[in-house]
């Protein structure tokens, strides 16, 4: 509602735009949290993270090679941001649904690296090498994550169906799941 009220008086607050499409995708409204991250993009390309949140929404709906790009801008845009294992663990999960799971294995080690309780990166960790047939590095890579990995999957609402099944699947393979 305060994205809403600050983008009626300032359509062109790229930050208000942001926040109001993280809103969307929190709420599920995908497309509508897509048409409003390329609003923010449209209005201020430089700020990093409306880049992230855009790439980050895209791969969160299956939009994968869509999203890549955009991550990709907002850590160059901010190499140094103290968020920066957010935007190493999105390119993940794009990398994930692209089937490049080397690349997924390596950004998620890397924003593990950074922040080591960063639960959402030990889930990709796993599934990308679930999915390069590593199921003891998976196995070990999941242990830091409280509960069922199933459960955590389901439990990401800002998810599209297909990119649960992409995260989903590689666990299975790792055999992680019940």
């Amino acid at each position: 509602e305060t994205s809403r009220c600050a983008i009626a008086l300032d359509g062109s607050d790229a930050e208000a735009r942001t926040m109001l499409a993280r809103a969307y995708v929190f709420a599920g409204d995908f497309d509508a949290g897509i048409a409003e991250s390329r609003r923010a993009v449209e209005i201020n390309p430089y700020r990093a993270f409306s880049s992230n949140v855009l790439g980050n929404v895209l791969a969160a709906t299956g939009h994968f090679e869509e999203g890549i790009p955009w991550i990709e801008r907002a850590i160059q845009l901010n190499p140094l941001d103290p968020q920066n294992h957010l935007f190493l663990g999105h390119p993940a999960l794009a990398h994930l649904g692209t089937d490049n799971h080397q690349k997924a294995v390596d950004l998620a080690r890397d924003a593990i690296r950074r922040r080591p309780d960063f639960d959402e990166a030990h889930v990709l960790l796993a599934s990308a090498l679930g999915q390069l047939d590593l199921v003891d590095e998976a196995v070990g890579a999941i242990r830091h994550v409280q509960g069922a990995a199933s459960e955590f999957v389901e439990s990401r609402t800002f998810w599209a169906r297909v990119t649960k099944e992409c995260v989903l699947d590689g666990l299975r393979k790792a055999g992680l799941l019940d």
